[in-house]
């Protein structure tokens, strides 16, 4: 859970330390590139300047000569107001008037240069002018030409690049002490809700090591529903609610089979005991062996319900699809419990229809014995049995109603009468001998005939059972694979 945790949190940051660098990285191109351009303006503005400068130098009555004093006057002034250099060389490249005379005084500028500025090249970049200047400047170059159209002179401003440098420099200090005020505050923000979010998968963690470890009472808290971790905290309850319900059910189970098998085989040993050492007199041998061979098939039926339930679980159930009548089988299974009914006298009302459907003969009879059974078992004297038949032609489907008279089922009862170990007669007032498996199997059997089963009940009215399997076609082996079949 740490290391998740720390990945989470580890990525958050490295989006977010992204996303403002990315930011921060084009904001300063933006404003670099927005500086050259406004300094440009300037430089250009400067030029224009300092070209007005030599036009209005130009002495027209005497031949269009340049008065050069006033020319280097003018130069120093513009220099000193804006900190550029100014100069102005003939086409020849030797200086006529500059803003700063030791600089340039002896120096001849490049040919290169001047027919650079005659083809109407731009010098808008770092550039000594090969060599002319004594570093690296942002220049700004135009011909002077006489009325003619003749050139006559080449101007030269030069601009230090300092100055856009000392503005970037700035604003990247600027930004980079305002990433760290917003990467600290990111931290802290990111670090907290991180660990909010990460606060219920740790109680999941630490319950699901209570589960591990045999404690199902711990649950989760549910913050917001409609978010993601919600809806895991609602699933983790409900899923440790129904791990608790079958660990009650589990415990239920191992204490009712523990008795189930207990007292048949300690009825078998004491008898037998009181045989071999003569304590039950000869004359009673036989009444007490009919007691053992009861208990004997009592055990029997036991080890086949668990061996039943074996089966199902691990898929080794195979069906062997027949057309069978569900009336004749009912009827069959009916004479089984003929000795019961009698004793009870129970009333059955048995609606005589050959509905022919497609199932497993012998896991049908088990179906039928167990409803049967059940319906038996929980009708009371003079009860009345009623199992109807009828075809559903919608769902293509063959159906059987058991109903019997009775205290019929309480609804939260109703909810989990087809789980596995679950009794409903918890007293074991009725049900001395079910371990609760009957009606789980009968469900898993069903299921895997691609039918349904279902019950209802009106208290201490009736219960019925309704069973729908295919109506009989076509026939083919399937084989169950715990609760569904594959053909």
């Amino acid at each position: 859970m740490e290391g998740l945790f720390r990945r989470y949190f580890a990525v958050s940051l490295s989006v977010l330390f992204l996303a403002v660098g990315f930011l921060s990285t084009l904001l300063l191109s933006f404003v670099g590139e927005y500086a050259n351009v406004q300094n440009q303006k300037i430089l250009d503005q400067q030029t224009e300047a300092a070209a007005r400068l030599v036009e209005s130098s130009l002495d027209k009555r005497n031949g269009n000569r340049l008065q050069i004093s006033d020319l280097t006057a003018g130069f120093a002034f513009l220099g000193d107001a804006s900190g550029n250099e100014i100069i102005l060389v003939d086409t020849g490249g030797r200086l006529l008037a500059t803003s700063d005379a030791e600089q340039f005084a002896g120096k001849v500028l490049s040919h290169e240069v001047t027919q650079a500025v005659r083809r109407g090249e731009e010098f808008f970049s770092s550039t000594n002018l090969k060599g002319y200047l004594s570093e690296s400047k942002s220049v700004s170059a135009r011909a002077c030409m006489n009325q003619n159209g003749e050139i006559y002179a080449y101007l030269f401003v030069a601009m230090e690049n300092v100055t856009v440098s000392a503005f970037l420099d700035g604003m990247r200090r600027f930004f980079l002490l305002n990433v760290l005020i917003v990467m600290a505050i990111a931290y802290l923000v990111s670090y907290y809700l991180t660990k909010r979010m990460a606060q219920p998968l740790r109680q999941i963690a630490r319950a699901t090591n209570s589960f591990a470890k045999g404690d199902f009472s711990v649950r989760v808290p549910v913050g917001d529903e409609d978010d993601l971790i919600g809806q895991l905290a609602i699933s983790f309850n409900e899923m440790a609610d129904a791990l608790s319900k079958n660990e009650q059910t589990r415990s239920s189970f191992v204490a009712n089979i523990s008795h189930d098998l207990r007292t048949p085989m300690t009825t078998i040993g004491g008898f037998i005991d009181g045989i071999l050492d003569g304590t039950i007199p000869p004359e009673k041998e036989r009444y007490y062996l009919k007691i053992v061979s009861d208990e004997v098939k009592r055990l029997s039926r036991l080890v086949v319900v668990m061996m039943n339930v074996a089966k199902i679980e691990a898929g080794e159930v195979h069906l062997n699809l027949s057309s069978i009548n569900f009336f004749d089988t009912a009827c069959s299974m009916l004479f089984s419990f003929e000795q019961r009914i009698e004793e009870k006298k129970i009333k059955i009302e048995l609606e005589e229809d050959h509905l022919p459907v497609s199932a497993d003969a012998d896991l049908i009879n088990q179906v039928i014995y167990n409803l049967i059974d059940n319906a038996v078992k929980f009708t009371p004297e003079g009860g009345t049995i009623r199992i109807t038949f009828k075809k559903d032609t919608t769902e293509n489907m063959g159906v059987m109603t058991i109903t019997n008279t009775g205290e019929g089922i309480s609804q939260e009862d109703i909810s989990r009468i087809f789980d596995r170990f679950y009794k409903s007669d918890r007293s074991r007032g009725l049900d001395k001998n079910g371990v609760g498996l009957g009606l789980y199997i009968v469900k898993s059997i069903v299921d895997a005939h691609r039918g349904s089963i279902s019950v209802s009940s009106v208290k201490d009215e009736s219960t019925s059972f309704r069973v729908s399997l295919p109506l009989a076609k076509d026939t083919k082996k399937r084989i169950f694979m715990g609760g569904q079949s594959n053909e």
